[in-house]
C-alpha cells in the first residue's frame, strides 16, 4: 500500500511538473510578438506646390492712370467682345492727374512714371481729357474670373482691371524640383489638395511640362524647378484663382508591395537588414532586401515569404533560439 502511495505522490509530481516547466521556461525566454507581411498598392510619387488659375485667361488693362464712376460687372458674369465693363470718369481722372502733376511729392504720385507726371505738368485740361477713353470693353467671350478696378479709385497704367477667361475651367501650375523633374511625363494622373485645407482634393492630368527651368526662393536659399501645367478634371469647384496647392504626381501605375511593419527590420553593424522568423517556438535571423518606404510598412522584395510568421519587433530577440509569443500585431 506504501508503494502505491509513493508511487501516486511522485506521479501527481511529475504532472505538476509537466505543467508547470512551460510557464517556468517562459519566464526566462524573450517574450515577443508576431505578425505576418500585408500587401498593399503603391505607386511612386513626386510632391510639388503651385497655383490654382484659368485657362486662356486674358487680362484687362489700360494705358493710362484712369478713374472710374461705373462697374458694370462683377466677379462671374458672362460677357461678349465689345461689352462696356467700366465707364470712365474723365473729369474726376483729369483733376486728380493735374493735382498730381503739381504736387509730386504726394504719395500717389510716386506711382507715377517722372516721364508722365513731366507730361501732364505740360498738358492741358482738354488734351488730357481727349487721350483718356470714354469707356474700357471686353476683349472677348467669356466669364469675368477676377475683378481689379474699384470705383472712383485711381487705377495705375498696366494695373488688371479684371481677368476674363474663356470658360471657368482652370489649371494649376506646379512647381517641380529639378531632381524629381525626368519622372515626371505628359498624361500622369496628379492628386492636388489646398494649402489652407487638406479636407478640399481635386484631381487632373498633366497636360505641359515647361521646356526651361527657373529659380524659385524655397525657404532662404534658391532651388531649381520646373512649371508643370495640371488640367483639373475634378474638384475645381473648392478652389479659386490663385489658391495655392499641393500637389501629388503619380510616376508610376501601382502596384503591389509586401510590407512589414518598420520594427520588424533589424539592422547589424555591417549595414545589413533582417527579420526574425518564427519557426517552431525559435526566432530564426533571416537577411532581407528592402524597397520603398511608405506611411503602412517598408516593401519587402526578398529573403521572407508571405506565409512567413515574423516577430515584430526586433530588438525584442538578441540572438537564435527559444522564444515566447505573447500575441499577434494585425
Amino acid at each position: 500500500m506504501k508503494k502505491y502511495l509513493t508511487l501516486g505522490t511522485v506521479t501527481v509530481v511529475l504532472i505538476f511538473l509537466v505543467l508547470m516547466i512551460p510557464q517556468l521556461v517562459s519566464q526566462y525566454l524573450p517574450s515577443v510578438k508576431i505578425t505576418n507581411m500585408k500587401t498593399d498598392s503603391y505607386s511612386e510619387t513626386v510632391y510639388a506646390s503651385g497655383t490654382v488659375e484659368e485657362q486662356s485667361k486674358e487680362e484687362v488693362t489700360s494705358d493710362f492712370p484712369l478713374v472710374f464712376k461705373k462697374i458694370n460687372i462683377s466677379a462671374g458674369d458672362r460677357v461678349h467682345a465689345g461689352d462696356i465693363l467700366m465707364e470712365v470718369d474723365k473729369q474726376a481722372t483729369v483733376d486728380l492727374l493735374l493735382n498730381l502733376a503739381s504736387n509730386s511729392s504726394d504719395s500717389a504720385a510716386a506711382s507715377l512714371t517722372i516721364t508722365l507726371l513731366q507730361m501732364l505738368s505740360e498738358t492741358s485740361y482738354e488734351q488730357i481729357a481727349a487721350l483718356l477713353p470714354e469707356n474700357i470693353t471686353a476683349p472677348k467671350n467669356g466669364i469675368v474670373t477676377q475683378l481689379g478696378a474699384v470705383k472712383s479709385t485711381l487705377i495705375l497704367p498696366g494695373q488688371q482691371l479684371a481677368a476674363i477667361s474663356e470658360n471657368n475651367h482652370m489649371v494649376a501650375t506646379i512647381s517641380v524640383a529639378e531632381t524629381d523633374i525626368a519622372q515626371v511625363k505628359i498624361g500622369q494622373r496628379v492628386s492636388m489638395s489646398g494649402v489652407a485645407s487638406d479636407d478640399s482634393i481635386c484631381t487632373g492630368t498633366v497636360t505641359a511640362v515647361s521646356s526651361s527651368a527657373r529659380k524659385q526662393l524655397s525657404g532662404t536659399s534658391l532651388e531649381t524647378v520646373v512649371d508643370v501645367t495640371v488640367d483639373i478634371e475634378s474638384g475645381a469647384e473648392y478652389f479659386k484663382p490663385g489658391y495655392t496647392v499641393k500637389a501629388e504626381i503619380e510616376v508610376e501605375s501601382p502596384r503591389q508591395v509586401n510590407l512589414l511593419p518598420y520594427e520588424a527590420i533589424g539592422q547589424d553593424e555591417n549595414g545589413n537588414e533582417f527579420v526574425y522568423v518564427y519557426q517552431d517556438g525559435n526566432a530564426v535571423r533571416r537577411l532581407v532586401e528592402s524597397g520603398v518606404e511608405t506611411s503602412n510598412g517598408i516593401e519587402i522584395r526578398q529573403g521572407v515569404y508571405p506565409s512567413d510568421i515574423i516577430i515584430f519587433d526586433a530588438s525584442t530577440v538578441t540572438a537564435d533560439g527559444p522564444i515566447s509569443v505573447q500575441g499577434r500585431v494585425s
